[in-house]
């Protein structure tokens, strides 16, 4: 038996994937987001934080199932303790792991570049 390969259904069968590959991001992406607001309120409610950007990949567009949430924390108080604030959001964060920057400790070109495109949330 002879297999002949069908150009219209495998262009066909590819849109279809890629379209299903596209809204499976596109959920994670708003499950992500989601997760990253509940965070943001958390942080500044629970910890005296005055502002929290979102950066990386879930606010500049490129987010996929490998992302991360990237959190950016202004006037997080000295007398907080950051490692058990970051244990406390990363059970909000689940699935997505979770990374929050402090900008008192944040390399300058980081800060800048957050200052100026990241996310307020």
């Amino acid at each position: 038996m002879e297999v002949q390969f069908d150009p219209v259904r495998a262009r066909e069968t590819w849109r279809r994937r890629a379209a299903q590959k596209a809204e499976e991001e596109q959920r994670l992406r708003e499950a992500a987001l989601a997760r990253a607001r509940i965070i943001a309120a958390r942080l500044k409610k629970d910890y005296g934080v005055k502002r929290v950007y979102l950066y990386g990949s879930l606010a500049w567009g490129r987010f996929d199932e490998h992302s991360d949430i990237d959190l950016f924390a202004v006037g997080f108080p000295r007398s907080a303790n950051y490692w058990a604030a970051l244990a406390a959001m990363e059970h909000l964060a689940v699935p997505f792991p979770l990374q929050i920057i402090l900008a008192e400790t944040a390399h300058p070109s980081l800060r800048q570049r957050v200052e100026r495109e990241g996310v307020p949330l």
